[in-house]
């Protein structure tokens, strides 16, 4: 929970509204404070006065912003930058003295006896707003510089996906074909079963997992697939066993989290044991939270490299780039035994 308020708190902040209604609910409260002495005198006119000061201070702020920054100084035309800002900066400090404040009454508006005084103390004000617009310029770039960086990141984890979805454990691939092979020559009633499972996998990891986010059944269907293809593989020289608990309805998750975690247990573990091999599989959905844990026998001689797989490899990034803040990822290989776990926490 803290970590999803965490991520919360990120994104709000990395919002360029934010950063602007921020801005405004400053500038009118400071403003308010300023003239509150007229509020119970002329409470229209005290109205009126914010939005009609509000409204010129945002022209000159947007015009900088919006217009004279991208427009003349980006494209380093100076000397035209420097008179349009001259002539705004002018003509804000002629219009602001009118708006100060407007009386709906009888009420007297205030100016400083010296004009001096007066022009001196509203140029610097417009100067203050133009600086504040330089620094949403700024926040604007670093923004849209974040937002390019975390687009490449995700290009290239994409990139990493679809490579990674290209090799398919070709090895898984063709053992699979060979057991096709064997049970259509034994007329076995499952080859139709591993023929069905292995085309919705080939389906699922090749067009459906395109998306961002998939419904979570579809993982779960296609982590399933996998399971009972590998049951038919291994026969009786491994158990496979697999429970699921929770209502999986309505949540959504990043494709094939899920698989290299079963995947790296059947090629670590069972294909490379001889006796007594088994894989288990607990899945459990409690409200967001989801967890797998996947373990395996292994012989003592068998050290598992979870460094440099690539499926494993791949998992870790992607998690570190959809859910940086709301998984755990645990990865402990014994004398005997390789467990995984993974805990998602689903946004």
């Amino acid at each position: 929970m803290i970590a999803f308020k965490k991520n919360l708190f990120e994104r709000t902040t990395h919002s360029w509204l934010f950063y602007h209604v921020l801005f405004w609910i400053s500038y009118v409260a400071t403003f308010s404070v300023d003239i509150v002495e007229y509020f119970g005198i002329d409470t229209r006119g005290f109205l009126l006065s914010i939005i009609s000061r509000c409204l010129i201070v945002a022209a000159l702020f947007y015009f900088n912003l919006l217009i004279l920054i991208p427009k003349f100084l980006k494209r380093k035309k100076y000397f035209f930058y420097a008179l349009l800002l001259s002539a705004s900066i002018l003509t804000f400090v002629y219009i602001y003295k009118a708006v100060y404040f407007i009386s709906t009454t009888e009420v007297a508006e205030i100016y400083p006896a010296n004009w001096l005084i007066g022009f001196s103390s509203r140029t610097l004000l417009a100067l203050r707003i133009l600086l504040i617009s330089f620094l949403f310029d700024f926040l604007k770039g670093w923004f849209a510089q974040e937002k390019r960086l975390a687009q490449m990141a995700l290009d290239k984890t994409q990139a990493e996906l679809n490579y990674l979805r290209a090799q398919i454990n070709p090895h898984f691939l063709f053992n699979t074909l060979n057991n096709i092979y064997s049970l259509a020559l034994k007329r076995s009633d499952r080859t139709a079963e591993i023929v069905m499972r292995l085309s919705e996998m080939m389906e699922y990891m090749l067009y459906e997992s395109d998306e961002v986010k998939v419904p979570l059944e579809k993982e779960i269907n296609n982590l399933i697939n996998y399971i009972e293809i590998e049951k038919i593989r291994q026969g009786n020289h491994a158990i496979v066993e697999f429970s699921f608990t929770g209502d999986y309805h309505n949540q959504r998750i990043v494709p094939l989290l899920l698989l290299p975690l079963v995947e790296n247990a059947v090629k670590h573990g069972i294909n490379k044991s001889t006796t007594n091999a088994y894989v288990r599989i607990e899945l459990e959905l409690n409200e967001r939270e989801l967890k797998i844990r996947v373990e395996n026998n292994k012989s003592s001689e068998h050290k598992i490299d979870t460094r440099h797989g690539l499926g494993i490899v791949n998992l870790k990034k992607r998690l570190d780039l959809f859910y940086p803040q709301n998984h755990y990822l645990s990865l402990k290989d014994e004398s005997d035994k390789f467990t995984a776990q993974l805990i998602l926490e689903l946004k």
